[in-house]
């Protein structure tokens, strides 16, 4: 995702950058003269509808904010399309595929085609020089009609029909003519539906089944896709599957934008979402292909909405050199209020070796591993920073931009859910002891994984069959990251067994078993014959023996309301009393790995400084004599790409 915006960013700058100390610009006449041998198709737009028309006012609009809108094209590209081609064929030879390795060896000789088209950079196609009229026109006047049947609950105002509902793409995507399709898909659904709600159920419940959604390999795409390629593949990741639901929700005249985070508050990525503009100015964001209000599973720290009218070019002079281009240039608009309570915040540059007083403009970041990142700018004046709605519960840190650098000119600050802000500095004189049990927060995707290890039993048996076995342990509650259960058996068996829940799908990643064979008095682990349901096979991706492989990053997975288990058969000359078993469920593997080198980091002085480093020889890291008060980074040295900072806060570790 990072290509296209930074590659954006660079095609904006050659448009407009000489243009941006002008006043007064006239963006309708910048297209026109950026349209080159297409502007005859342009004028003949302009004209095409009488001036007391509607339509009149979006065809203008949509040509006033053309002259940035572009999208790729190359041989390769071409060659890679072809890939949905072959997803489409599968799926109406066979439905949803499930065999997953047959999809990755698609992928990967259609890559290999691609890669032999060269590499070169792909053509910069901009939209104004090669849009005709007339299907401009076409679009226009499906929209309109459309338009005119939308439903009570949306927001039928024209000024959001002109920006949420005429523009025929939403990013860069290419665009292409699914109009129709969605027309007669969902037409009806927006007819019938009383509430905002029953009809997202019903679109929604259009895409359920035979639809897979997201892939990984799309991951891999190198560019965004076009709504017919999500059509034909059935596949996208977050930002390609909600510009998919927009242009349908557009396609029938309902007004959607694509809302998304630049970066989390508490993890270091991004994300994309729909939004549908409701009557009386209300939102009601949704995840694609779902119907219930978007609930966050992370903490936001600015929110903005994508739009298609550009952004005011005469600011960019003043900004370009102490803001980052993307904060200022892409086409979006600030719509954190929307979403929860958002405060001003004011901060004093404390920091004399960043030059408040050569700086008009600073940042406000938040952490990543990559370093800190500017989710906002605002206004310097006698040292004094200035940051408009920004949302809480974040943990930030000001600073200026210069020469592509971050410049940190405050300490790093809370911002609590009252407005209050918190500072943190290391403690002069205090020091403490930090044991750490995690280099990362334990989110709830991980939580979830967890939980389906409940209702699993710990089997003992003399019988291969287990007919009729003997339950030794059993899980109660959720387990957290490594679990070591102690058992005191008086009775020695020749098989032990992991059973999973019946009811739950299988996500054990790792069990070992302890106790004492036959005689010995000595506790050992225990090896033997491996076993397990259902049988391993090529095609299954998490099969039994993965739960005993040695390697946390790989599960032993099966369906809900199905049987599965993983054990170990001694043989017949051996029999153990089990004393204890080691087990953890399948999870982000960001606990403590013994073995493992790792690296405590603390901030001070504008900079991260290293507070020890140790080997893992147990679940935890205890580092001693740490400065108080601070941030904190705790790295993997050995492997692993998913840190946080954290605080340090009554033996706990507080998580941003």
């Amino acid at each position: 995702m990072g290509k296209p915006k930074a590659l954006s960013a660079a095609i904006l700058f050659c448009c407009l950058g000489l243009l941006s100390c002008q006043p007064d610009i006239d963006k309708k006449a910048l297209t026109l003269h950026k349209a080159e041998q297409n502007k005859d198709e342009l004028q003949n737009l302009l004209n095409h509808y009488a001036d007391n028309d509607p339509r009149k006012r979006a065809a203008e609009f949509l040509v006033e904010h053309m002259y940035d809108k572009y999208y790729m094209q190359s041989r390769a590209l071409d060659i890679y399309d072809t890939y949905f081609d072959s997803l489409k064929t599968f799926r109406e030879r066979d439905g949803i595929i499930k065999e997953k390795g047959r999809i990755k060896a698609c992928w990967e000789s259609i890559k290999r085609q691609a890669d032999s088209a060269g590499k070169l950079q792909p053509n910069i196609v901009f939209d104004c020089q090669h849009l005709p009229s007339a299907d401009m026109i076409a679009h226009i006047d499906s929209v309109y009609a459309e338009w005119q049947h939308v439903p009570s609950w949306a927001d039928t105002s024209f000024n959001t029909f002109l920006e949420y509902v005429v523009p025929y793409r939403v990013g860069i995507e290419k665009p292409d003519a699914c109009k129709r399709t969605f027309i007669d898909r969902h037409g009806t659904t927006r007819d019938s539906a009383k509430t905002v709600y029953k009809f997202l159920r019903r679109f929604s419940g259009y895409y359920r089944n035979g639809r897979d959604r997201f892939s990984r390999i799309i991951q891999k795409y190198p560019y965004v896709l076009s709504p017919s390629q999500v059509e034909r593949g059935h596949y996208g990741i977050c930002r390609d599957n909600a510009m998919y639901c927009i242009m349908a929700m557009r396609s029938i005249g309902i007004p959607a934008a694509k809302d998304f985070v630049r970066a989390w508050g508490n993890k270091s990525t991004d994300h994309t979402w729909c939004t549908l503009l409701l009557n009386g100015g209300g939102i009601y964001p949704f995840d694609p292909f779902k119907y219930d209000t978007v609930k966050f599973d992370y903490k936001p720290a600015k929110i903005f909405r994508s739009t298609y009218s550009t952004p005011d070019i005469s600011r960019w002079g003043a900004l370009k050199d102490e803001v980052p281009d993307y904060l200022f240039r892409d086409n979006a608009m600030d719509v954190s209020s929307q979403y929860g309570k958002t405060f001003d915040v004011k901060v004093k540059c404390t920091k004399s070796s960043a030059n408040a007083t050569q700086h008009k403009y600073g940042v406000i970041c938040v952490f990543s591993t990559d370093g800190w990142i500017p989710v906002w700018y605002g206004p310097c004046k006698n040292g004094e920073l200035t940051f408009s709605d920004m949302l809480a519960d974040v943990m930030y840190i000001a600073a200026f931009w210069k020469d592509g650098n971050i410049v940190p000119c405050s300490e790093p600050f809370f911002l609590r859910e009252d407005g209050k802000i918190d500072f943190l500095s290391p403690s002069k004189d205090g020091k403490s002891t930090l044991v750490l049990r995690r280099k990362y927060p334990r989110f709830r995707s991980t939580r979830s994984h967890a939980r389906q290890l409940v209702g699993a039993v710990i089997e003992g048996s003399d019988d291969a069959s287990f007919t009729r076995p003997d339950t030794l342990y059993r899980q109660e509650k959720r387990p957290v990251d490594i679990c070591d259960t102690a058992i005191v058996l008086s009775k020695p068996y020749r098989y032990f067994r992991w059973k999973d829940s019946d009811e739950h799908v299988g996500n054990l990643a790792e069990i070992s078993f302890y106790g004492r064979i036959d005689n010995d008095t000595n506790e050992v682990k225990l090896t033997g014959k491996i076993f397990g349901f259902p049988d391993a096979s090529s095609d299954e991706p998490h099969s039994y023996w993965m739960a005993m492989d040695g390697n946390p990053d790989s599960y032993f997975g099966k369906d809900a309301r199905s049987l599965g288990y993983v054990g170990i058969d001694l043989g017949a000359r051996h029999k153990a009393h089990l004393s204890r078993v080691r087990f953890c469920p399948r999870s982000d593997t960001n606990f403590i790995l013994q073995g493992d080198e790792y690296e405590l980091l603390y901030w001070q002085d504008s900079d991260w400084r290293m507070a020890g480093a140790q080997k893992a020889l147990a679940d935890s890291l205890i580092f001693h004599n740490v400065p108080s008060g601070t941030l904190y980074w705790l790295r993997n040295l050995t492997k692993g790409k998913e840190e946080r900072i954290f605080t340090y806060e009554g033996g706990q570790q507080i998580w941003w």
